[in-house]
């Protein structure tokens, strides 16, 4: 092979991995597949909006025969299924760092709800008005004592619950 040859095919082959490429990531037509016609479609228009060095070919049976030879559809088909693994990766540790965030703001809010009610200058109605918010609002199962540290709770109080049974209660999820 001649020094020529050897940069014909260097730059084929550059050529080649930017338009597919380009393919990767050019819409999915109507039946759900990439088209050689659209990509050369699409470098028509941006090599005369932009000029032709924007484009690495306009010379469609180029883009066939890099095509087959470099397998795109299985390449795209497989960096598809890496991309979408890399996107629920980075959504479940988004997700998982709101949930922490979200558990330190509950036992911050808990410990001032506790704070409060035990403050010796709350007044009843204000205590009253707090449990009865927490008590409508906080359902804890037995089942769930897994995933609250291992704390067991006792059933809410019923609505005939003295403000002291209520107070009781509630003391237990600052155990």
């Amino acid at each position: 092979m001649t020094q020529h040859n050897a940069k014909q095919q260097a730059t084929d082959a550059l050529l080649s991995r930017w338009a597919r490429d380009d393919y990767y990531k050019m819409a999915l037509n109507a039946q759900g597949k990439r088209s050689i016609t659209q990509l050369y479609e699409i470098y028509k228009r941006k090599s005369k909006a932009e000029g032709r060095e924007t484009v690495p070919t306009l010379h469609k049976p180029d883009l066939y025969r890099w095509r087959n030879a470099g397998d795109w559809d299985e390449w795209c088909a497989q960096r598809g299924i890496e991309d979408s693994e890399l996107d629920n990766a980075k959504f479940r540790a988004k997700r998982e760092r709101a949930l922490n965030q979200l558990t330190l703001l509950t036992d911050d809010a808990i410990s001032q709800l506790g704070i409060m009610i035990n403050d010796p200058n709350t007044p009843p109605t204000v205590k009253h008005k707090l449990i009865e918010t927490v008590l409508t609002r906080v359902v804890l199962k037995p089942e769930e004592d897994e995933t609250h540290n291992n704390r067991t709770f006792e059933s809410l109080p019923g609505q005939s619950a003295t403000e002291e049974d209520k107070m009781r209660w509630l003391s237990h999820l600052k155990a």
